[in-house]
């Protein structure tokens, strides 16, 4: 058996390409509609009950993510009735396809069976000049150049004819299979890796998780004597802890009565938008604007209060934050955040955001939620009425900055699992273009 290996082609020649700018000499450069067919997709009418459930596979572009397409992955069927009376076509196995539109725009994939795809999606089956698995991965390495291509902003997208003129490195049908065997060895090495890295990174969110569940509903001392809360959901809780409503500790969306408009309207203050709140809590100060643009319509809030974003999926995803880092003494934000203010010696504001972020507190707030799909909010009442298991002010204190300081180990070991993934799809997007543009030549993989 041959060694794989890899070194470079002996002599390489400039193109007129920008994203690759010489290829090896025997190499060419073609245009997509020159070495193979394009078929593009369409919908049956949605109305039509008998054009649906049938047996033919049918494919909307969300399938379509840089990946193999297998016939598992199909859920949606359409009939021959349905293919027939509509603009959809039969796309041949194997076939690359390309996403045409929206979030899904330049993304690649690899069709392993025969199906039909919608409008968004194109496909191309192959020809004796192209291998489709090298055509898949050809077009993975210019995902940035295809996007060049895009109109109408973010939910807008290419054509078919966009895709049609493409140009792509060419080299012969034996080197091809080579590229793509090699890419397939690679690609599923480094993908395996990935996989590790984001099942490690799942166990440490499920371990902060728990940390945090434990920790406000059953305090610091696992032997502490126990007493059941009167409440299904939180169970029980330590004897000497007392259960409130959060109305009864802490202030709920306070105004800002509390200044005089032409007092304060020069002064530049933070300004929150709902992308400036993460998911674990840290805001970014950057923003900063004038009372005056914000006194009205905006979301008023202090330093050291506690903002909940109210609407989905925020709320859902954990958006909020202890404002104790705000770089001014108060400011504004998104109108889509809740704020609570505790009540001195009844409630500390650090020990509460960690409740926000139990399963107590989300779980129930989702269920709770209000509104149509898509606009659902977590209502003032809600945070009002919602009753928190409370241990003395000092044990709130204690419990905060354990659980910051466990967190905050936490998130460090996940940033740097998620550092590690960013380099392993970076390295696997090298591996894809050092080899369909002839920066390595492959050997052994025929």
């Amino acid at each position: 058996m041959m060694k794989h290996t890899t070194s470079r082609y002996e002599t390489y020649k400039p193109t007129d390409v920008i994203w690759f700018k010489e290829l090896p000499a025997h190499w060419s450069r073609k245009r997509i509609k020159d070495v193979t067919k394009t078929l593009a997709g369409g919908t049956p009418d949605t109305s039509k009950e008998e054009y649906w459930d049938g047996n033919i596979p049918w494919l909307p572009s969300g399938k379509v993510q840089n990946s193999i397409i297998n016939e598992v992955d199909a859920d949606t069927f359409i009939t021959e009735e349905g293919l027939k009376n509509s603009a959809t076509k039969m796309l041949p196995s194997p076939a690359a396809l390309i996403a045409l539109t929206g979030a899904t725009c330049s993304n690649i994939g690899y069709l392993t069976f025969e199906a039909c795809a919608n409008q968004s999606v194109v496909g191309m089956h192959g020809s004796s000049k192209m291998l489709p698995k090298y055509l898949f991965y050809a077009l993975q390495s210019q995902k940035e150049q295809i996007l060049l291509h895009q109109t109408g902003g973010a939910q807008g997208g290419i054509s078919e004819s966009d895709v049609k003129f493409l140009f792509i490195p060419v080299p012969n049908p034996n080197e091809q299979l080579a590229i793509a065997n090699y890419l397939d060895d690679q690609t599923q090495k480094i993908d395996r890796l990935i996989a590790n890295k984001k099942a490690q990174s799942e166990k440490l969110k499920e371990l902060r998780q728990i940390e945090i569940n434990n920790a406000v509903t059953k305090g610091l001392n696992p032997n502490a004597e126990m007493k059941d809360s009167g409440i299904e959901w939180l169970g029980k809780i330590p004897k000497h802890w007392e259960v409130k409503r959060l109305k009864n500790v802490a202030d709920i969306n306070s105004t800002k009565q509390e200044f005089k408009f032409e007092d304060v309207k020069d002064l530049e203050v933070v300004f929150l938008a709902m992308e400036s709140v993460s998911e674990n809590g840290q805001i970014d100060n950057s923003e900063k604007r004038p009372v005056s643009e914000l006194w009205e319509g905006f979301t008023y809030f202090r330093k050291n209060d506690v903002i909940i974003a109210k609407i989905t999926p925020c709320f859902e995803n954990g958006k909020g934050a202890w404002l104790n880092s705000l770089e001014s003494e108060f400011g504004f934000g998104s109108t889509e955040f809740h704020t609570v203010r505790s009540h001195k010696n009844r409630l500390d504001n650090h020990y509460f955001y960690h409740v926000t972020k139990s399963d107590v507190f989300m779980k129930i707030g989702e269920a709770f939620m209000t509104g149509s799909a898509g606009q659902k909010r977590v209502s003032t009442n809600f945070v009002l009425t919602f009753k928190l298991a409370l241990p003395s002010i000092n044990e709130q204190i204690q419990i905060a900055n354990y659980l910051q300081q466990r967190t905050s180990i936490i998130d460090q070991l996940i940033k740097n699992i998620e550092a590690q993934i960013e380099k392993l799809q970076e390295l696997r997007k090298i591996k894809i273009y050092e080899a369909v543009t002839g920066k390595i030549k492959v050997n052994g993989y025929a």
